[in-house]
C-alpha cells in the first residue's frame, strides 16, 4: 500500500506542499442504492478523519 502521506504536491509557485488523505471505502450491498451506500461512505470517512491523517476505513 502507497504511503498516503509521502504524497508531494507541487504549487503553482514552485514550492512542495505535503499533503495526506483519509478515505472511507464500502462495497455497495445487493439491492442498496446509490444514496445509502453514500451514507455509509461518508461515516467510514469520518471514522479514517476521526483516527488521524492518512487513514484508510472500509467494510
Amino acid at each position: 500500500m502507497r504511503d498516503f502521506e509521502a504524497i508531494k504536491i507541487k504549487s503553482s509557485d514552485g514550492k512542495w506542499l505535503n499533503s495526506s488523505i483519509s478515505v472511507g471505502v464500502v462495497h455497495i450491498l445487493p439491492n442498496e442504492d446509490f444514496n445509502s451506500a453514500w451514507k455509509r461512505a461518508s461515516k467510514k470517512l469520518l471514522l479514517a478523519k476521526s483516527k488521524g491523517s492518512a487513514q484508510l476505513s472500509f467494510s
